[in-house]
């Protein structure tokens, strides 16, 4: 039985995050959109699940697109714990089930991101970017691009600053308490286009220079799609994250936390003996120390780097949220792991990846432990798992990571990607 506003005993009780996943995929969920709806005298028509964000040993989030009367609504149903006043601000819905109490609201509400509301405010956004401009501002449109309910959000604002000339820039939302870290993060890296803090957690950076390098792998948008990619440019664009990043404090690489995943992945339908196997599979193979803690991106991968028209030189490393003192394995293992998922997204626009594959796998191979980059890249794939779009690029997430857990022994050997995979 599910209920609206309940005070019941088992509402404040933690409840198993892969039961509460199962709760969030199913027709159910439609049930607990309804209640919560009907309480502001409105009704569900047509309604799809987006994404489910699961971040183990804290909050599961569920994103939900609901047609209503004709409205379009983005809504949230989360297991974060709100108290009564952050429920009246936000005009949360307080929602209890068997599996304990969960809350729902409406985008851009969110009780860990003040900033959203500002930012999804036409009239306030341009007085928001005068003061840290110093000049009018017209915002001509704006899209949504990420929102993770509870971490960040990112918008693309296509504006003009006086009389300049109209322009691309990227607004990130995130918790105000986190702004001055990443702050810091982001001024230790030289290829990070500039940025600008505007209060409450709204971070304003100016569009990166040049083209991303998924873009060049993308057969459909590549300037030339015969180009080769070179492994030691793509590199070297850890160089310029300074030492000061080494004072910074550190993220916990996917291979550190990639245990806790077991049983958000079992609730994705992934046998349990088979995610067992995979993760008895990484522990058996990860160093403990794979090389001294280096200066690291802590998410480099191919859409977070952008190179020339000709892939010859480099121009930007965006998204500096995870700079900091890390192992350079995690930060290749993570650029291999998207390597590989590419193609899940689109097999034909990304067939020209193959060719890449093991050209990177030989670079990375000759400089970190074989084994343990294989275990650390697999540890990512089965981290982007639960953000699967559809069952097959659940599968194939886990099939790749299988693949470089049995690779041959030889360290230059590689399995083709795809060969185990259903794309």
């Amino acid at each position: 039985m599910i209920s609206a506003m309940g005070d019941s005993g088992h509402g404040d009780q933690a409840a198993p995050q892969a039961a509460l996943e199962q709760l969030l995929r199913s027709e159910e969920a439609g049930e607990l959109l309804e209640l919560a709806l009907s309480s502001a005298g409105l009704r569900v028509g047509q309604w799809r699940l987006e994404q489910i964000y699961t971040r183990p040993g804290a909050e599961t989030s569920a994103k939900y697109l609901v047609d209503s009367g004709g409205a379009k609504l983005m809504l949230i149903i989360s297991t974060v714990k709100l108290s009564d006043d952050q429920r009246a601000a936000l005009q949360a819905v307080r929602l209890d089930s068997p599996l304990g109490a969960l809350h729902l609201w409406a985008f851009p509400q969110d009780p860990a991101l003040p900033g959203l509301v500002l930012v999804e405010d036409q009239q306030a956004l341009p007085r928001l970017l005068r003061r840290i401009w110093g000049t009018t501002v017209e915002v001509h449109s704006g899209e949504l691009l990420v929102l993770r309910p509870l971490r960040r959000a990112v918008h693309r604002f296509t504006l003009q600053r006086g009389a300049d000339s109209v322009e691309d820039v990227y607004i990130k939302t995130v918790r105000p308490s986190r702004s001055r870290t990443l702050l810091q993060r982001h001024d230790s890296c030289a290829l990070a286009p500039p940025l600008w803090d505007a209060g409450d957690g709204i971070l304003v950076s100016e569009a990166a220079r040049g083209i991303p390098l998924t873009h060049h792998l993308y057969r459909p948008t590549a300037p030339d799609p015969a180009v080769q990619i070179g492994p030691e440019l793509i590199f070297s664009a850890l160089h310029s994250i300074s030492a000061e990043a080494l004072q910074l404090p550190a993220k916990v690489s996917a291979a550190s936390r990639v245990q806790a995943f077991g049983p958000v992945l079992h609730s994705q339908g992934a046998p349990t003996q088979r995610v067992d196997d995979l993760l008895l599979g990484i522990r058996q193979r990860l160093l403990p120390e794979p090389g001294p803690l280096v200066p690291i991106h802590g998410d480099f991968h191919p859409a977070n780097l952008f190179v020339d028209q000709q892939a010859t030189s480099l121009s930007a490393l965006i998204d500096t949220d995870t700079v900091g003192p890390g192992y350079a394995a995690d930060d290749a293992a993570t650029f291999f792991a998207h390597m590989l998922a590419l193609p899940s997204f689109d097999p034909q626009g990304y067939a020209g990846v193959d060719r890449h594959i093991q050209l990177f796998w030989d670079h990375l191979a000759a400089i970190h432990d074989p084994d343990d980059l294989a275990a650390r890249t697999a540890a990512v794939l089965l981290t982007l798992a639960p953000g699967a779009r559809r069952p097959e690029q659940f599968e194939h997430f886990l099939s790749t990571a299988e693949s470089m857990l049995h690779r041959p022994s030889s360290a230059g050997s590689l399995p083709i990607m795809g060969q185990n995979q259903k794309n």
